[in-house]
């Protein structure tokens, strides 16, 4: 049984155990432990749930093909059934290997940032295992590379798609242009600590041209592991003062930085601390893609 089902059962049997002694203590508590029920697996399942939504909702001007933000006009054949592209922009053209009526979540950042670690723990999977993202000290990924995520709930294909590092050989002049990031449907920006340097004008470029973008530091597992018995309360505070100083510099909201880790032993270690934050963070992903498919009022390119 994979880390996350693990951790998934196991919370469902404290639920139904800790509902049961508040039945016997005190009925009133019933109702508070079923909707403290909210953990760390629910937020992998509420995800699925948002996407469904996606997978069955209401089409939008573009047939739900493309994110709305994308500079792209659709046209379709006689039996609506294969959609065509055009970019209007050619200073950002539609890269050929992107299927833009999979929704596509871009990992970015720098070399050994934990780009290929997150998508590996997002995907269930170990390093090494068949089908997992390759990780390594040196530059580990070449050419975006796709990864299929299977979301609970979800009939709608998500891809992953593990980017070269912002300063890999090939990738270093006009970064969003050559991997097409207007075409994602959201921009995931990885930190392996609490510093902001060239990663803020990716997001600035991000933010320019309306992509939904986030900042996700991975590694913090370090610090809870060094700073003591008030680790969780010394790592938050400092993480805190950090968001707050960069959300404003960088023009981003502090809601959309986020402290996860991208293995599972951590993650089992340190629950309390990763378990919430993962649930908000899937949460805004489903929000985000939602937006970009289907938002109301949102002008087609």
């Amino acid at each position: 049984m994979s880390t996350l089902s693990k951790v998934y059962h196991g919370w469902n049997w404290l639920v139904l155990f800790r509902g049961l002694w508040c039945a016997f203590e005190d009925r009133q508590t019933v109702t508070a432990a079923a909707a403290a029920g909210v953990s760390f697996a629910s937020a992998m399942l509420s995800f699925g749930v948002g996407l469904a939504t996606i997978a069955f909702g209401r089409r939008s001007a573009r047939g739900d093909t493309v994110p709305q933000h994308a500079p792209v006009t659709v046209s379709q054949t006689v039996n609506l059934q294969v959609p065509t592209y055009s970019a209007i922009d050619p200073e950002y053209p539609t890269p050929a290997w992107l299927d833009l009526a999979v929704i596509n979540l871009a990992v970015v950042g720098r070399t050994t940032a934990g780009k290929s670690s997150l998508i590996n723990f997002l995907r269930n999977v170990q390093a090494g295992e068949q089908g997992a993202a390759i990780i390594s000290d040196d530059i580990g990924t070449s050419l975006p590379t796709p990864f299929d995520w299977q979301i609970p709930g979800c009939s709608r294909a998500v891809r992953l798609w593990d980017c070269p590092g912002t300063e890999t050989p090939g990738w270093t002049l006009g970064y969003v242009q050559q991997i097409g990031l207007r075409y994602f449907d959201v921009v995931l920006v990885i930190l392996p600590k609490p510093r902001f340097a060239e990663e803020s004008a990716l997001v600035a470029e991000c933010l320019k041209f309306g992509v939904p973008v986030h900042v996700v530091v991975t590694q913090v597992d370090k610090q809870l592991e060094s700073s003591g018995p008030n680790a969780a309360a010394n790592v938050e505070l400092a993480v805190g003062r950090w968001i707050d100083d960069t959300s404003k510099s960088a023009g981003l909201a502090a809601s959309r930085f986020h402290v996860l880790t991208g293995k599972h032993e951590p993650f089992q270690h340190y629950e309390d601390f990763f378990g919430h934050r993962l649930h908000r963070f899937l949460n805004m992903l489903s929000e985000d893609i939602w937006l970009a498919r289907f938002a109301e009022g949102s002008s087609v390119a």
